[in-house]
C-alpha cells in the first residue's frame, strides 16, 4: 500500500526567506482566494467603474477594456512570478539577483509607496461611502479624527512591538517563533493585540470629545 500524502501545514513556517521544495504546496488556482479577498474593497471597484464613468464605455466594453489591461500589465510579473516556485524565493528577494543587495531597497521602498496608498485610499473611499449611507458619518478636512490620529498611532506602535518575538524573517528570528520550530505567528499577536487595543482607545477617545462637546455647549463657545 502507497501512504498518503503529508497534509500541508497549517501554519506556515516560512515568510519571505528561501523555502525548502518538500515544504513547497499549493496551486495556481489557489492564488485565486487571496487575490480576489484582497481586490474586494471600495478602491478596486471605484477604479473599475471608471471606464464608465470616465471613458463612457458601455459594461461589456469596459470589462473587456479591464481584461485587456490586466493581460498587458501583468505580463512581465507572471514572468517574474513563475521564477517563485522554481526558486523557492519571493519575488521582493528575487530582486537581489537584478539589482544587488542594496539595489533591491528601491524595490521594497516603491512597494511600501505603493502599498500606502493603497491603504490610504480605500480608507477615504470606505470614510465617504459610509457619509453618503449615514450622513452622521463626518468627513471634515483632515478626516474624521483630523490630521492624525493618536490612539491609531499608539496602537500601530504597540502592535509591532508585540510582534518581535513571535517574528521569523531572514533577518531575525524570535525567541517565541524559534521555541515553535519556527512558526511565525507575528500577524496573529499584531491582530490580537491591536484590535482590541485601538477599539478601548477609541472609545475613550469618543467619550472625551463627548464631554468637551458638552462643555462648549454648555458655556456657548
Amino acid at each position: 500500500m502507497t501512504s498518503a500524502a503529508p497534509a500541508a501545514p497549517l501554519i506556515e513556517k516560512h515568510t519571505i526567506g528561501y523555502v525548502p521544495p518538500e515544504d513547497r504546496h499549493g496551486k495556481v488556482k489557489d492564488l485565486f482566494t487571496l487575490w480576489f479577498g484582497g481586490n474586494i474593497a471600495p478602491l478596486p471597484i471605484v477604479t473599475g467603474a471608471l471606464g464608465v464613468q470616465l471613458f463612457h464605455l458601455n459594461l461589456v466594453w469596459g470589462i473587456v477594456a479591464i481584461l485587456v489591461g490586466h493581460l498587458l500589465g501583468g505580463v512581465l510579473m507572471a514572468l517574474h512570478s513563475a521564477q517563485g516556485p522554481q526558486m523557492g524565493i519571493a519575488q521582493m528577494i528575487q530582486s537581489r539577483a537584478q539589482f544587488g543587495s542594496l539595489g533591491a531597497l528601491l524595490v521594497v521602498v516603491i512597494a511600501g509607496v505603493m502599498y500606502i496608498g493603497f491603504f490610504a485610499s480605500n480608507i477615504v473611499l470606505a470614510g465617504k461611502s459610509l457619509h453618503g449611507v449615514v450622513d452622521s458619518v463626518p468627513v471634515p478636512d483632515g478626516g474624521r479624527y483630523g490630521r492624525y490620529n493618536p490612539q491609531a498611532l499608539i496602537a500601530y506602535t504597540i502592535g509591532i512591538l508585540v510582534q518581535i518575538p513571535f517574528m521569523n524573517t531572514p533577518l531575525y528570528v524570535g525567541p517565541v517563533s524559534a521555541h515553535i520550530d519556527g512558526a511565525d505567528l507575528s500577524w496573529l499577536v499584531g491582530l490580537a493585540v491591536t484590535t482590541p487595543l485601538y477599539a478601548w482607545l477609541a472609545s475613550r477617545d469618543s467619550a472625551y470629545r463627548r464631554r468637551q462637546r458638552g462643555t462648549e455647549l454648555a458655556t456657548g463657545h
